[in-house]
């Protein structure tokens, strides 16, 4: 049912008017009266009338209750004005006054001053003011956070204060502001008056004080209580992801949350993930729709996990726990003002974020290994080093300009810095001894490089504490459905295991994972697989144990690939391989060949495919010159006639072959052809399983196989490169 606004208008004159209700009622019922006018001519209207003679405290206090709901219907920071200056007189006659208090504390917190520059908000009129008054405790932030606080306090407590006090205080993360809301909110959850608003502003002060149990106990309740069902389950999510062993539960209910996606739940995801969203992401959500979004929230940690041979929870609650740590200890101090002239990056004050360079730099990519704060131990400034599964090492100096730190944009001849860091690149311990200006510059700009890399990425690597080194090999074959399946075998050393021996049998268990994930598409395959292996008696050391598993991706030249193998008998153990790895696309007419498996010549193995049997193994773990080579042809119609040529040549000679070249010998390379028929399926795919025994001594091959169709002259070929050790 809609009404005019001049029947709501009347109908709030109505309401100031009327006689028997309390204070607190008349104002309660005033408030949401007005909170239903969308017309700013009704509310002028309305507010000339109540400006009328009417001075009393509590006629000023209604002024400004129309003066602010103006204010946010229309943006006029004149109405703005007029209702601070209400709010300020009903507090300056009565400071005990909950309404009058909770009316300043709303005015001043809606202030384009009160919020973050980034964020919307503006500065005073010169920047040293809202620097001196932020000192003083009277800058614009500060007195709505103790006008709000005295509001909660008050007798009765206002209705939403201490609501309002706690959004103010998280978006600020003053610590102050936080223990004072939370109090009276409890307050108000022991008593079970607490509406569905505090108990999800009691959930989100309490996640931010650290509690995650009052925080997932105050969610659920707000959930019961027919809170936004998208900003109740963010709140559970929050708590959960912040809590050892749940991180699983909290992703399913921050999953649930963005299906039931409500328009402020929208901010409220979105703000949590900003920080290191992509330019395309971030374009994607300013144009998508409702559905768009959602798509956007529910695919978001897929790759990222990905990449970093995550879980996708275990990706998501790292940075939730990230995100509490940079609110905590890496704010930006100072917000406005020009940069400083040696400052990485010249952001206008509304383009920064809420963060530091260090807080930017931990949201993406976490704890730093190890963190140098001068060789004194001085604030002036301090080094962040990372260490990449790679063993690369990354570096990232913070020079602290008017408070705040920051990424340089060039390294200053300071000798306590250099020296600082020349344990983490030598080059900078010269430096310190005699800075040469040019070499300085040099490193500069190799270094900002890095930086600016680094503020557009965003890492989590699985961690182990001690390495497994592994062999392996991944191969294609045509899919289903248009889709590339994907083979991993694995060779892991007997001796990077932890053997348990139990009834006389010595058991070895592997954790293996394969995880593909297309970076353009963001599409992610992925395969997890554990393997119990029994022996009568313990292995050697270099004895290897094999393993595979196998997923199906949709082709991709962006793909990238990590390979993961763990000891669960003894947590922190593993290794993960990663690199680019593209999917060949194997669907069509045309004849073609699958990758090249190679596997032992022995006894059938436990990797199947079709009616093959096989015992695959990485492609550098041969010893000896024998081995199964399989492949498949595919469009090769029944009954064509072909031919098959197999070549084997060495890739890196060895001495004695260098030699037996001088006389006419062994060169190292290998031919022989055969002739078949087609016996393809109805498919098109025909297997071609052959046993090469060509007596192949210690070295580096490179295998192709050309397959010629003999009746169109059409000729496909696969080429595969392997080891023997000695």
């Amino acid at each position: 049912m809609h009404y005019a606004p001049g029947l709501i208008a009347a109908a709030v004159l109505c309401i100031l008017a009327g006689p028997a209700a309390s204070a607190t009622q008349e104002l309660r019922m005033l408030r949401d009266s007005l909170s239903v006018i969308r017309d700013a001519s009704a509310l002028r209207s309305l507010e000339r009338e109540r400006t009328r003679g009417a001075a009393a405290p509590s006629a000023r206090i209604e002024q400004g209750f129309i003066a602010l709901r103006l204010f946010e219907v229309s943006g006029d920071r004149d109405a703005l004005k007029r209702a601070r200056r209400a709010f300020e007189d009903a507090v300056k006659a009565d400071a005990a006054d909950g309404w009058a208090q909770y009316g300043l504390g709303l005015s001043l917190a809606r202030s384009p001053e009160a919020r973050s520059i980034y964020e919307g908000g503006s500065r005073g009129r010169i920047v040293i003011d809202d620097v001196a008054r932020g000192i003083l405790g009277r800058d614009v932030p500060s007195r709505a956070v103790r006008a709000l606080a005295a509001a909660a306090r008050a007798e009765p407590p206002i209705p939403d204060a201490a609501a309002e006090l706690a959004a103010l205080a998280l978006d600020l993360m003053n610590r102050d502001a936080i223990d004072a809301a939370r109090e009276p909110l409890r307050d108000l959850y022991r008593r079970g008056t607490a509406t569905p608003t505090d108990l999800l502003a009691l959930a989100a002060i309490e996640s931010a004080s650290g509690d995650q149990a009052a925080a997932l106990a105050a969610a659920d309740a707000a959930l019961g209580a027919g809170a936004d069902r998208s900003l109740a389950l963010h709140g559970r999510a929050a708590a959960l992801l912040r809590t050892d062993g749940r991180e699983a539960d909290g992703e399913r209910a921050w999953l649930d949350g963005v299906a039931n996606l409500s328009v402020e739940g929208e901010r409220r995801y979105w703000d949590d993930i900003v920080h290191i969203a992509s330019d395309a992401e971030k374009k994607a959500w300013q144009s998508g729709d409702s559905t768009r979004r959602r798509e956007l929230l529910s695919k978001f940690w897929d790759v990222r996990a990905a990449l970093g041979g995550l879980r996708s929870y275990e990706r998501l609650a790292e940075h939730y726990r990230r995100l509490a740590t940079a609110n905590t200890q890496y704010r930006r101090v100072v917000r406005y003002g020009a940069p400083e002239r040696n400052e990485l990056r010249w952001l206008p004050a509304q383009r920064r974020s809420r963060f530091d360079d260090r807080g930017e730099i931990y949201v993406r990519h976490g704890e730093p290994a190890r963190i140098i704060r001068g060789l004194n131990g001085m604030s002036g400034h301090e080094t962040w080093l990372y260490v990449l599964p790679d063993g690369t090492r990354q570096i990232f100096p913070f020079l602290v300009y008017r408070g705040n730190y920051t990424l340089p944009h060039s390294l200053p001849c300071d000798e306590d810095l250099l020296q600082s860091m020349s344990g983490l690149d030598p080059e900078l311990g010269v430096f310190s001894l005699r800075c040469d200006p040019m070499r300085v510059a040099n490193y500069s700009a190799n270094m900002r490089e890095v930086f600016f890399d680094a503020l557009e990425s965003d890492t989590e690597f699985i961690e182990f504490t001690r390495d497994i080194p592994f062999l392996y090999d991944l191969y294609t074959f045509r899919g289903r459905e248009h889709k590339t399946t994907v083979v991993a075998a694995f060779a892991v050393p007997a001796k990077s295991l932890n053997p348990i021996e139990q009834n006389g049998r010595v058991f070895y268990r592997l954790d293996v994972s394969l995880i593909l994930a297309d970076t353009a598409l963001g599409t992610v395959s992925r395969t997890d697989d554990s393997t119990r292996i029994a022996r009568a008696e313990r292995l050697r050391d270099r004895d290897m144990l094999r393993t595979h598993i196998e997923v199906e991706m949709p082709p991709s030249a962006s793909t990238l690939q990590r390979v993961i193998v763990s000891d669960p008998s003894e947590p922190g153990v593993g290794q993960l391989y990663h690199g680019p790895f593209r999917i060949p696309d194997y669907s069509g007419d045309k004849l073609m060949l699958s990758d090249i498996a190679l596997a032992e010549p022995g006894p059938q193995g436990h990797w199947k495919r079709g009616n093959v049997r096989l015992s695959l193994v990485p492609t550098n773990e041969f010893r000896g010159g024998s081995f199964n080579v399989f492949y498949e042809i595919y469009n090769l119609p029944a009954g064509t006639n072909f031919t098959t040529e197999v070549h084997i040549q060495r890739t890196r000679p060895s001495t004695g072959d260098r030699i037996r070249e001088l006389f006419g010998g062994n060169q190292g390379e290998i031919r022989f052809r055969f002739a078949g028929q087609s016996t393809a399926d109805e498919t098109g795919t025909m297997q071609e399983l052959r046993r090469v025994d060509a007596g192949l001594g210690p070295g580096d091959y490179r295998l192709s196989i050309t397959v010629r169709n003999l009746a169109t002259g059409e000729e496909a070929t696969t080429t595969r490169r392997f080891s023997i050790p000695k």
